[in-house]
């Protein structure tokens, strides 16, 4: 098994849509020799994502990395030139399929996997799409060319299933994104940003569907794609002044996980989002 850190990368784009792109994925400093960050990087197909694995010892690391490798196996099933519903129920049967392949490894042991996929899209009528899919809390933004960050995933997490308004829900998901200290936060925001890695859903064990989106894309537009070890250290204002002070897709990736290390060395009673992890960036960027 390849137990390599993957590293800061970039290749040929992808044939129908120009883009740039980059990778960054290291281990916690809790367990070094064992990643269970997964990165997904397969430009030819227009795929991109991270799948970050559960399951104490090896068991993360054999999800993540099942769960990635079955998507790999078949994201030509996805075909551009067809029409977007069609290409998102393709991508959505990949992901089940995904959930099967982990479930067959794990033999009931209850191992798991995030997953966050950006399928590159071009639709029948020549439009270029970003189709998503996300099981747990692995998460994907999108960047616009004047420097705007958005969320496009909802993570599955208590807050999710709280039965709380669409309205309150997103009210508190923003909130507990930007809090930097407790005083920050009120008795139930701070209990779902206590258990906000309480995931409800994972591929491996019984997926169901998977969340899906579709956005349509435009020149300069960027897309990050995280781990939990990520947006769990940094604000989401950390993550864009980050990446609006980056020069490049390769800095942007390599510049998160710098950052989020150094908070999470920080002691837990001065800052509460310092958390050790396993930390990865995806960055794709459409370049015209």
């Amino acid at each position: 098994m390849n137990r390599e850190n993957p590293k800061t990368q970039k290749k040929e784009v992808h044939e129908q849509i120009p883009i740039d792109f980059a990778q960054e994925s290291i281990a916690s400093e809790k367990h070094p020799d064992r990643n269970e960050d997964a990165v997904l990087i397969n430009p030819r197909e227009g795929f991109f994502g991270i799948f970050d694995g559960m399951g104490g010892h090896s068991s993360g690391e054999v999800a993540s990395q099942t769960a990635r490798d079955y998507v790999v196996a078949h994201s030509s099933d996805v075909y551009n030139e067809t029409d977007v519903e069609t290409a998102k129920t393709a991508l959505s049967k990949i992901i089940v399929g995904s959930d099967m392949a982990v479930r067959e490894v794990s033999g009931g042991s209850g191992m798991g996997t995030t997953a966050v996929v950006l399928k590159i899209h071009t639709d029948t009528e020549g439009k270029n799409w970003a189709l998503i899919a996300s099981v747990g809390d692995s998460r994907a933004y999108k960047i616009s060319g004047d420097g705007v960050m958005q969320q496009l995933t909802v993570d599955d997490d208590l807050l999710s299933e709280s039965g709380l308004s669409p309205e309150e829900q997103q009210r508190i998901a923003k909130k507990i994104a930007d809090a930097r200290d407790a005083k920050d936060l009120d008795e139930n925001e701070s209990y779902y940003f206590r258990t906000r890695n309480q995931i409800t859903r994972a591929v491996g064990l019984g997926v169901g569907s998977p969340n899906i989106y579709s956005f349509i894309m435009n020149k300069g537009d960027r897309f990050l794609i995280t781990s939990d070890g990520i947006h769990d250290n940094l604000t989401s204002s950390e993550i864009q002044e980050t990446i609006n002070e980056s020069q490049t897709p390769e800095e942007v990736a390599k510049n998160l996980v710098q950052k989020s290390i150094v908070r999470s060395r920080e002691p837990k009673e001065k800052q509460m989002r310092a958390k050790p992890d396993d930390m990865s960036a995806v960055v794709v960027v459409v370049t015209s």
